[in-house]
C-alpha cells in the first residue's frame, strides 16, 4: 500500500492551530487516562470531533492507523510491506468493516478455492 498523502499534510488540509492543539491534548489525556474511546469522545465537541473523522478516514485510505501522541505531537503507524509481501496488503487490512460481520461493502463472495471479491475502493477512486 502506497501513501499519496502523509498524517502532517492531512491534517492540516482539515484543522487549523489551535484544532491541532486542542486534538493533541484530548488525545494525550486520552492515554493518560486509559479510557475506553466510546466514554472519551463525549469530551471532545463535535466540530472538532467531525474533522478528526475526516482526517482518521484519510489517513487511513494511504496506510496510517493508530493515533497517539509522543512529545506532544501526533504520531501514527503505517501498513508496510516487504517486497514479498506486498501484495498481500491493501486498503481491506486496515478497514473497520469486516466480510465475516457482514459490515464489509464490497462485492462478491468467499470461495473454499480462493477468493472471488470486489473491495468496496476498486473502481471508485479510492
Amino acid at each position: 500500500m502506497e501513501a499519496k498523502k502523509m498524517p502532517k499534510e492531512i491534517i492540516a488540509g482539515v484543522f487549523d492551530y489551535s484544532d491541532l492543539e486542542a486534538m493533541t491534548k484530548y488525545l494525550s489525556e486520552r492515554q493518560k487516562s486509559d479510557a475506553e474511546w466510546d466514554q472519551f469522545r463525549k469530551k471532545i465537541p463535535a466540530e472538532l470531533l467531525d474533522k478528526w473523522r475526516e482526517i482518521i478516514r484519510e489517513c487511513r485510505e494511504n496506510g496510517f492507523f493508530r493515533p497517539r501522541v509522543r512529545n506532544n505531537e501526533i504520531v501514527w503507524d503505517q501498513l508496510t510491506a516487504n517486497r514479498k509481501d506486498y501484495q498481500r496488503y491493501d486498503k481491506c487490512t486496515i478497514c473497520p468493516q469486516t466480510f465475516i460481520a457482514g459490515n464489509c461493502n464490497g462485492k462478491g463472495r468467499l470461495k473454499h478455492n480462493g477468493i472471488m471479491f470486489i473491495p468496496c475502493w476498486q473502481g471508485m477512486g479510492l
